[in-house]
């Protein structure tokens, strides 16, 4: 927080990280990392995505690390979107 990044745009394409396939999973969540407070919008995309590991690398110190395992779901309600339709 509070320091400047230059970025060269032809560096990395945003579009290149999410799949052809715009389908994705919604619900409702939390961070991942401390204090771990509720309230976070999570959507994860249906068809997963392989990177490098120096992509993966240079994603984590931007990042960071995830400090928190899997939850269950603990009644959460999870919506699939496929294109311009919405399940519950």
């Amino acid at each position: 927080m509070g320091e400047n990044v230059v970025v060269d745009p032809s560096s990395r394409n945003p579009m290149d990280l999410i799949p052809k396939d715009h389908s994705y999973l919604r619900y409702m969540g939390s961070f991942t990392t401390p204090p771990c407070t509720e309230g976070v919008h999570w959507i994860v995309m249906k068809t997963p995505v392989s990177t490098t590991s120096d992509v993966l690398a240079e994603f984590k110190e931007v990042i960071g690390g995830n400090n928190r395992p899997v939850q269950e779901l603990h009644g959460r309600k999870v919506s699939v979107a496929t294109g311009a339709s919405k399940v519950h």
